[in-house]
C-alpha cells in the first residue's frame, strides 16, 4: 500500500511530483502535484511540490495555524526562501469540530462518499451504495495548466484565487483527495462504486466522533 508520508528520495534524476501527508491527530491531510509543464525549463517539479507539502506539514499539523490558508501562506513563504524552482497543486484539509476545512489551488481535489443508511427494516439488509455528498472543483487557466502556486513571481498564482470550503461531515463518510491523475481517469460514480466496496469491508480511520470532537 501506498506510504502515509514522505518516502527517502530515489536516487535518480526524477523526484515523484505526487506526494502527500496525512496526520491522525489533528485530523489533517495533504496533496501536492508538481507541474509538469516545468520540465520543459529543465525544472523537475517534484522538489518544489515535496518540499511546500513538508512545510505545510509543520504548519498545518505541527504548528497548527489558525486555518489553512495561513498555514499554506507560511509554507509557501518558506519554500521561497529555500530557493527552489518549480510549480505546484496543492489541496489541503483538516477538521474543525463537526466540519472539514478545505482549500485547493489547481486540479487536484478532494471527494467526501456517505454510504446510504436504510431506515426501512426490510431494507436494512440490502446493499448499501456509498453517494458523493461534495466535490471540489478543478482549477485551471486553460487545457493542461492548472492553477498553481510556482517560483516564477510574474506568473504564479496566489493565495487569493484558492477554494476554500467547510464541508459538513458524519462519523463514517470517507474523505478521498487526489490528484488529476485520478479524478481525470475515473467517473465520480466510479470512485463511490471503489469506496462502497472499501466501506462495507473496511473499518474507517475516525477523526471525528458523533459529538464532533476529534
Amino acid at each position: 500500500s501506498a506510504p502515509r508520508s514522505f518516502p527517502t528520495l530515489p536516487r535518480f534524476t526524477e523526484v515523484a511530483r505526487m506526494l502527500f501527508f496525512v496526520c491522525h491527530e489533528t485530523g489533517s491531510f495533504g496533496v501536492a502535484d508538481g507541474v509538469g509543464g516545468w520540465i520543459d525549463l529543465g525544472v523537475n517539479s517534484g522538489i518544489y511540490s515535496r518540499t511546500l507539502l513538508r512545510h505545510c506539514r509543520s504548519t498545518v499539523a505541527k504548528e497548527k495555524a489558525e486555518s489553512l490558508a495561513v498555514g499554506l501562506n507560511s509554507a509557501w513563504a518558506r519554500l521561497r526562501q529555500d530557493g527552489a524552482a518549480g510549480g505546484t497543486t496543492v489541496v489541503l484539509g483538516r477538521m474543525e469540530g463537526r466540519a472539514l476545512s478545505l482549500l485547493n489551488i489547481g486540479d487536484s481535489g478532494v471527494l467526501v462518499v456517505r454510504l446510504n443508511r436504510n431506515r426501512e427494516p426490510r431494507q436494512r439488509e440490502q446493499a448499501q451504495v456509498a453517494r458523493v455528498v461534495f466535490r471540489s472543483h478543478e482549477q485551471a487557466a486553460f487545457f493542461n495548466c492548472p492553477f498553481q502556486l510556482s517560483s516564477d513571481e510574474n506568473g504564479s498564482d496566489t493565495l487569493y484565487e484558492a477554494d476554500t470550503f467547510q464541508v459538513g461531515v458524519r462519523p463514517g463518510d470517507m474523505v478521498i483527495a487526489g490528484t488529476d491523475g485520478v479524478f481525470d481517469n475515473l467517473f465520480d460514480d466510479e470512485i463511490a462504486m471503489l469506496a462502497t466496496t472499501f466501506m462495507q469491508q473496511h473499518k474507517p480511520l475516525q477523526l471525528v466522533d458523533k459529538d464532533g470532537r476529534k
